[in-house]
């Protein structure tokens, strides 16, 4: 506990140096001449010059304008944790996912926060298709904060990925505990639920889910299907309209109001819903699958 108030302590102290010299006085009176060294100076005010640009550039959105620069501050300060973050984030945003995890890679060794490297990092990986280096930085990320409700649940996320659901769930459950207002816990537990066939359960967890966030996209989808697998069309088609009207480009929305249409005898309105889920992911099983039943319906 010490040592992480320790460290917590030198990055508030090394956040406000950075953001003193380089956003609050970015012009700042240079030393005296008689402090000055010929070498030293120069550095100090390249240091400064260099930060000013590539700040401006990175708040503005020109995140190639940001990236020399940037680079620059890197060389002249290559154990800097600030520079190395942001650097990682530049390429982040200019989608260069190898560069960016191999910054967030140094920022986890360097930083008195590394945490914040956190899920960046494995979502680069995810990027790059590295499914087992990614679910690798998702455990690391989960060991530097396990009563982190955002790592818990990215991290439960990749195990129900990854097949092993016992331990999704019992992530899920213990993040649900430590904050029961976070959603996707709660819509992780429902989908769980409905791989088992547990339907009644799957109910009650999305039913919380949406308690805790009635706009979310993901908690009504889950809501709707436990309901037609119940056989409450009219409750599944009230979740998916209101889904839809807050998610109209979420494909899996309209496969599943495909299946309540079809439920309903709708043919001609269910092969619409199939069709615009193919338009917005034309990869999409579950829609190619509805799609091929109902084309061969007569």
């Amino acid at each position: 506990m010490f040592a992480r108030l320790v460290r917590l302590a030198l990055s508030v102290a090394v956040l406000g140096c950075y953001y003193w010299n380089f956003v609050v006085s970015p012009v700042a009176e240079p030393p005296p001449p008689a402090m000055r060294t010929p070498a030293s100076a120069p550095a100090v005010d390249e240091i400064r010059l260099l930060s000013g640009e590539a700040d401006v550039a990175y708040k503005a959105g020109r995140y190639e304008a940001a990236l020399a620069p940037l680079l620059d501050l890197n060389r002249t300060t290559p154990n800097s944790a600030i520079v190395i973050g942001r650097l990682a984030k530049t390429y982040g945003h200019l989608g260069r996912p190898r560069d960016e995890a191999q910054l967030w890679e140094q920022y986890l060794t360097l930083s008195p926060t590394p945490i914040d490297a956190c899920p960046a990092l494995p979502k680069a990986y995810e990027v790059q298709g590295l499914a087992d280096k990614a679910f690798d930085a998702y455990q690391r990320c989960y060991a530097l904060d396990p009563l982190n409700a955002d790592v818990i649940f990215h991290y439960a996320l990749a195990c129900e990925r990854r097949g092993d659901a016992a331990r999704a769930r019992q992530l899920y459950e213990s993040g649900a505990k430590i904050a029961p207002e976070y959603a996707d816990m709660t819509a992780g537990l429902a989908r769980l639920a409905l791989r088992s066939g547990d339907t009644a359960a799957a109910a009650r967890a999305a039913g919380q889910a949406i308690k805790a966030s009635p706009d979310n996209p993901d908690a009504l989808l889950l809501a709707a299907q436990a309901a037609l697998r119940q056989g409450h069309t009219r409750e599944a088609r009230a979740h998916l309209t209101k889904a839809l009207a807050l998610a109209d480009a979420y494909a899996d929305l309209h496969v599943v109001m495909a299946l309540v249409e079809e439920r309903d005898g709708h043919r001609e309105e269910a092969l619409s819903q199939c069709r615009r889920a193919l338009a917005l992911e034309p990869r999409n099983r579950d829609a190619q699958a509805v799609l091929r039943r109902l084309s061969g319906a007569k």
